[in-house]
Order: C-alpha cells, then structure tokens, then sequence
C-alpha cells in the first residue's frame, strides 16, 4: 500500500483514527497515537467531529481505553463526550435487541431460516458493547420464505415502507424496508432475499450463504449469522459495487473481521465462487493498511486468479481513500473496475460497456445527444488511458516504481466539488 506516500499525508484528526478508532490497537498504534496528540496542529473537538462523521466514536472510545498511557492522554471533557457516545450506541443495540429478538424467535421456532448480515454480525460477535452503531439490521431469507417473516415483523410493530404485494420482486430487486418508530430514531430492518440484485456483479445464491452461517446469540433468541468470510467477501464486493466510495467504518469492519479470525482457504474459495477476488484482494491490503495480519498465502492465490488487482490496489489503496478528502476520478474508477476483473475476457467486456454509461450519465444530466457522445467519447479516452496508465506504473520496480505510482495518483486523484 502507499501508506508513506507524501501525497498521502493525513491530518493530525485523521491519523488518530487511522491508528486509534479500530477494534484492534497495536503498541505502534499506540506511539503513532500519542505521537500525533503532541502534534500542535491536533485539536480534540476536530477528532471528535470527524469521529462522528465515520459513525466512529464507539471505535474511537475503544481505541482510546485500549492503554493506560491513552486514558491518561484523553481529557476528561473528551472522556465524557466518548461515553456517551458509547452509550448511546449500546441503547440503540438493545432496542434492536428488545423489538427484533421475538421475531427472530419466533421465526426460528415454525423453522424459517433467515440470518443475521453486516453490521449486526459484526456488533454481535466480534465487537464489544457500545463500540459498533446499528443504523439499521439486515436480514437474509429465501424468497419463498418473505410473506411469512413479513407478517412477524409486521405483528411486532414493523411496518414496511413498500408492501411486498406492490414491491418489485423480479430480478430487479433484492430487499425491503421495515420501520419502527422508537425513541430518537426510528428502528430499520432490511430484509433481504439476495445479497445483490441477480444482474449486479458478485451474485450469489442466498441458500448457499444461509448454509454457511453460523448460530449466536441475539437477545434471548438464537440466531444464525453469516459466516466470517461470507461477510468478508461481502464486504468486499461493496467496496466495487458503491463505486469505490467508502468511508472509515467500512474499512475498520473489514480490519475486525480480518483480526477476528477468517478461514483463508474459505474465503478464497467464496471470492472465487463470485468473481470476488480482485475485490476481496483489494480489501485485505485495506486491511493490511490499518495494521491486521493477512495470510501472505491468500493474498498471492487471489493475485493469481485475478492478475492485475495489485495494480489496482495500488492507486485505490492510501490513507485518503475512507476519508473522502480526495476521490477518484471516473476514468480512475472504470479503469479499477476493469482491473478487479478476473479474466482478459470480462475486462474487456467491462470496458466495451464504459461508453454506453457515459452516455447515458450525459443524458441524465440533460445533454443533448452531440454533447452527450463526444462527453462519451473523451470519458471513455480518458478511462482506457486510466488503464493503461496504471498497468505501466505497477511495471516499474525500485524507484521508478516509486515515481510512476506517485504521478498516476496525482493524475487520477481529485479533490472533490
């Protein structure tokens, strides 16, 4: 990764929570720490508040109690800011826990099977209270299975904001809303019968996911959640499928799952199974950034079966990337599409099918139909020259590695409008 890069250099606020707001801290994370609050430039509220942005003050309370040395450094103002916080996060869990456990039990009881997915996996079994925010619950179920667990959540004060009898069920669509009114904010529960929509890439058949689960606790009711490296890869697959726009909490759960403990075999086998390997190559080196442990094994078995996402990971992969200072131009995206590709074959393809989306973009921006193709035809220059661009950066070696990688990122990085 490009963690020493110049380009990539990080506010003081920035820096504390790439060493501190994750649910592993290491002793270099610790001297990186107090390093950065002796920095004349830090300034707590500024932490707080970017903390806060993340959905991170749980991970940055936990980060910071994770050492004698950085309780003693936080001042009391802050300590009590970060508690409440953790607080707060522990309510909502347990609203979720009090209105949603009954459903799951009863459900469980007349023997559907539905599973627990993303954040509730990860705030049910590998993090501690109060560290993990629950914005909304996601529920994997067969789609034979949805008017039956519809009805539960509907019996225990759920309503759904698009009734399944009116909603898109084609190949279209893959999940529906649930909404409770509770203190504060409103619970929300996703139901899901496919992870992705059957067209989107990184399809998968959500028996096979329900199989893989593994049982918990949630509540009083016993729950299945989805296995480790299905979440892992899942995750994964989101980084490519939300146009590599991500922030700091995404990138610190794929950092806990993978200091949590994941089968590397399993979770090359199912990036395999889904096309996934480039995706979930570039996740681990995002993991790597953040200080977890990768199997050097699985990382050279996923290069293999999807040559190129190296190159890729290195402009993707930085220090800016969760934090939203900068982001990637278009060309930079569909060329790392192309890129996480696993074969020639559908890289190609991928890039035969830039033009029509940005034309289409065109269009929906209200362009007329010449503005709109010549808008297609330099885009799609500009994407094939993105490619090719860094293909070439990641064939140098040494120091012209070095600088190649430097001048692709400055050309392919942007600040935001």
């Amino acid at each position: 990764m490009n963690r020493a890069d110049p380009q990539t250099q990080l506010s003081p606020a920035e820096r504390l929570l790439m060493a501190g707001a994750k649910l592993v801290v290491s002793a270099d994370d610790v001297e990186t720490i107090l390093h950065v609050l002796d920095d004349d430039r830090f300034q707590w509220q500024t932490a707080v508040r970017l903390a806060g942005r993340h959905g991170a003050l749980g991970l940055l309370a936990h980060g910071m109690e994770s050492s004698t040395r950085l309780q003693a450094a936080v001042p009391r103002s802050i300590r009590r800011e970060l508690a409440v916080a953790r607080l707060a996060i522990r309510l909502r869990h347990g609203l979720y826990v009090q209105h949603l456990a009954p459903v799951l039990a009863e459900v469980a009881a007349a023997g559907q099977p539905v599973t627990l997915m993303k954040g509730a996996v990860l705030a049910t079994r590998l993090y501690p209270p109060g560290v993990r925010p629950l914005n909304d619950v996601d529920l994997l179920s067969p789609r034979r299975d949805l008017p039956r667990l519809a009805s539960a959540l509907q019996r225990h004060g759920f309503a759904a904001q698009r009734p399944l009898a009116a909603g898109r069920t084609g190949s279209d669509a893959h999940q529906m809303l649930f909404v409770r009114d509770a203190p504060a904010h409103a619970l929300s529960v996703d139901l899901h019968w496919r992870i992705y929509p059957r067209q989107r890439r990184f399809f998968t058949a959500t028996e096979t996911l329900i199989a893989r689960s593994r049982t918990t606790t949630f509540g009083s009711a016993q729950v299945s959640t989805m296995s480790p490296e299905d979440t892992l890869v899942h995750y994964a697959t989101q980084l490519i499928n939300d146009g590599l726009r991500t922030g700091w909490l995404r990138l610190a759960d794929i950092h806990a799952l993978v200091c949590g403990g994941v089968r590397w075999d399993v979770a090359c086998e199912v990036a395999r199974s889904m096309n996934a390997s480039g995706a979930l190559y570039l996740a681990l080196r995002a993991a790597e950034m953040l200080g977890a442990t990768v199997c050097p094994s699985a990382l050279r078995r996923l290069e293999f079966e999807c040559p190129g996402c190296e190159a890729a990971t290195q402009l993707v992969g930085e220090p800016r990337w969760p934090f939203r200072q900068w982001v990637l131009s278009d060309a930079a995206r569909y060329a790392v599409y192309a890129l996480v590709e696993p074969c020639v074959r559908s890289r190609i393809r991928r890039l035969v099918h830039v033009p029509r989306l940005f034309y289409r973009q065109a269009r929906r921006s209200g362009r007329d139909v010449a503005p709109a193709l010549r808008h297609a035809t330099r885009s799609t220059a500009l994407t094939i020259g993105a490619a090719a661009s860094i293909a070439a950066s990641y064939g140098f070696h040494g120091v012209g590695a070095y600088q190649a990688g430097r001048w692709t990122r400055q050309r392919l990085w942007k600040r935001p409008v």
